[in-house]
């Protein structure tokens, strides 16, 4: 009886012990419930921001095809990966996008070179970004400040460019560095193209560069069209410009941002339609209000195509700099900017893209004139008015059709 005894003792206390241990796995589950429930808040949050980006990446042709998971935007493994906090923001990764696929045309295994300097670091980081995704062979040279101005062009880097395929060049603009620039341009048509961004910056490259490229298109063939072969042309603005020169004979170039074949130079943000005026017909006043970048408005009046005569510091220093070089006094350029989401303003990177927008340049031609020189100054004429053989193309600033 005694042992029976010990053995209902020992039931009753393994009775116990599992009772216990159910009141444990209860408390257990029933602390593992809550979590559970934000966990589920958690992705409802998260789902939330996903469609968020979605739509706004929708727009830009980047994202992912469901709601609630995660982008698939990173490029191929090649090395090192970028965490999502070392990436660009969205806006300026969709603008890189449209400049790598849409502008550029990068293709998989091209050899791509992209100079840069450390304050246009997040740019370049954007573009590398799609070069990489795109699979494109990318190589980047870094310019730092103790070494500028870059007065000439390094022998290491004229190999690099000499054998890219495409050369991207954005750095912090320098008015010492125009010999360097051309140089660099140079070098890369040797073998492929060259895409310029001088004085790019984050916020220009989101609205500037992030544009419709097709309407572009359209608008400067139109306007090339009107222009092509015009006799006189006339241009006038309330400050007290008022030149008149003919473009017969000379060729129209439409920047509308498509530099994709070998031997092609562009700038982008893109937007302007520009040719070399015929030098000795050139002749009036140019009232000024921006000279290279350079704030603080100036005359400039011409005679057959030359300066005779200027007003304002900032030309003064100019010509100055040019010095002796005779060709650096010449008219070289007019344009006429046509990208839509433009302002003027210091930048003249953009300013000279501004819609409707005149500018003129003195110095080098780039090859649609016969004048040659190691320099070239651009002038914003604001709110112009633009005859061309009588046919009003400007009014004001405003496009005429």
């Amino acid at each position: 009886m005694a042992a029976k005894k010990k053995s209902v003792k020992k039931k009753s206390g393994k009775s116990t012990e599992t009772r216990s241990s159910k009141k444990v796995t209860k408390k257990k589950a029933a602390a593992t419930k809550k979590p559970a429930k934000k966990v589920k808040k958690e992705k409802s949050k998260d789902t939330g921001r996903e469609t968020g980006r979605k739509a706004a990446s929708e727009a830009g042709k980047i994202g992912s095809k469901k709601p609630g998971k995660s982008r698939k935007t990173a490029p191929p493994s090649t090395g090192a990966r970028t965490s999502r906090k070392t990436r660009p923001g969205s806006d300026l990764l969709i603008a890189a996008e449209r400049a790598a696929k849409g502008a550029l045309k990068v293709k998989p295994a091209e050899q791509v070179v992209l100079v840069t300097d450390s304050q246009k670091l997040r740019i370049a980081e954007a573009l590398a970004f799609w070069f990489n995704h795109i699979r494109a062979e990318t190589t980047t040279y870094l310019l730092i400040d103790p070494l500028r101005p870059m007065k000439k062009l390094t022998g290491l880097l004229k190999s690099m460019v000499g054998q890219a395929d495409l050369t991207v060049c954005l750095l912090e603009t320098q008015p010492d560095e125009k010999s360097f620039r051309r140089d660099l341009v140079d070098a890369a048509l040797v073998r492929g193209r060259i895409c310029m961004m001088p004085g790019i910056t984050v916020s220009v490259m989101e609205r500037l560069v992030n544009l419709n490229y097709g309407q572009l298109r359209e608008l400067g063939k139109s306007l090339v069209e009107r222009l092509s072969g015009a006799r006189e042309v006339r241009v006038t603005n309330p400050l007290g410009t008022d030149v008149t020169f003919s473009v017969f004979g000379r060729r129209w170039l439409n920047d509308n941002g498509d530099i994709s074949q070998r031997g092609l130079q562009g700038n982008l943000p893109a937007g302007e339609c520009f040719t070399s005026p015929v030098e000795e017909t050139f002749k009036g006043v140019i009232q000024f209000s921006l000279v290279d970048s350079r704030v603080g408005k100036g005359m400039v009046r011409f005679k057959k195509g030359r300066v005779v005569d200027h007003k304002g510091k900032s030309i003064s220093d100019i010509l100055d700099h040019i010095g002796r070089d005779a060709g650096g006094r010449v008219i070289g350029e007019v344009g006429i900017g046509t990208n839509m989401n433009a302002r003027i303003c210091n930048n003249l990177l953009e300013a000279e893209k501004a819609f409707g927008s005149v500018h003129f340049a003195i110095g080098d031609s780039a090859g649609l004139g016969p004048n040659k020189s190691k320099h070239h100054y651009d002038m914003l004429v604001e709110k112009a008015t633009v005859v061309a053989d009588g046919q009003v193309i400007l009014k004001d600033g405003e496009f005429q059709f």
